[in-house]
């Protein structure tokens, strides 16, 4: 439960807008939640690459777009979900 916690706490704030989105989405799911997940894995691995310095340039730049393409999936969702509701 603290994952998952933790998890909404840091997508609301990469996200603020979509907070009562995240909630909502992420209690009914599991795809919203699989998507926060890999994004949140990436983030994690994007921050490791950028504090060690042996990664070289083109992974990081690697996980900076797959970080980027998680992002608008994730938005593209919550705006897809918004207009049915």
């Amino acid at each position: 439960m603290k994952n998952k916690e933790k998890l909404l706490q840091a997508l609301k704030e990469r996200f603020p807008q979509h907070s009562a989105d995240f909630e909502r989405l992420f209690q009914n799911s599991l795809q919203f939640q699989e998507i926060c997940t890999d994004y949140m894995d990436i983030a994690n691995v994007l921050t490791r690459c950028l504090q060690s310095t042996q990664s070289p340039t083109s992974t990081i730049k690697e996980y900076q777009t797959l970080l980027s393409d998680l992002e608008n999936e994730i938005i593209s969702y919550i705006n897809n979900r918004s207009d049915r509701t």
